[in-house]
């Protein structure tokens, strides 16, 4: 029996066939569908194309507790939030169209409601970013902008 039988659409992550292994259980949000993560050693990932509703940003908090981890293309200003690691995120983005040098990683602070930009995803010397932490002024106010948009209230 398929533990998505209940669903009314499938894992995202079957329709990108993600490399990521074991794979994290992601849903689209917005136009498609959107359902729950049933395994939690896998982490919680949301593929957010709208504003977060409470329920999605509870679900994104479970992993960390207090605090949602995303992954923001800011040319497509859609993000992935929740999951344990931002590589989880970067994944499915990339599967959906993304290109790597548009996905920046980062935190938001629920408590606080303060966004911070570390990631091993964003060390990019290449990009002139050989840090953690998003150095671009320019890239921070775009990360900020998005994350504005799709979670904070």
């Amino acid at each position: 029996m398929n533990i998505f039988n209940s669903f009314q659409c499938k894992p995202l992550w079957e329709d990108l066939k993600l490399k990521v292994n074991p794979p994290a259980l992601a849903f689209k949000i917005g136009e498609s569908c959107f359902g729950y993560g049933l395994v939690r050693q896998w982490g919680m990932l949301i593929l957010l194309e709208s504003r977060a509703t409470d329920e999605q940003m509870k679900k994104a908090a479970e992993d960390i507790d207090e605090y949602i981890k995303f992954v923001v293309d800011i040319k497509r200003e859609v993000a992935t939030i929740g999951g344990l690691r931002h590589y989880e995120g970067e994944q499915v983005l990339l599967g959906e169209g993304s290109k790597q040098g548009d996905l920046w990683g980062g935190g938001f602070d629920l408590e606080t409601k303060e966004v911070d930009y570390d990631s091993m995803i964003n060390i990019r010397p290449h990009q002139d970013n050989p840090s953690r932490t998003v150095l671009s002024p320019d890239i921070r106010s775009k990360i900020d902008i998005i994350i504005m948009e799709l979670l904070k209230k």
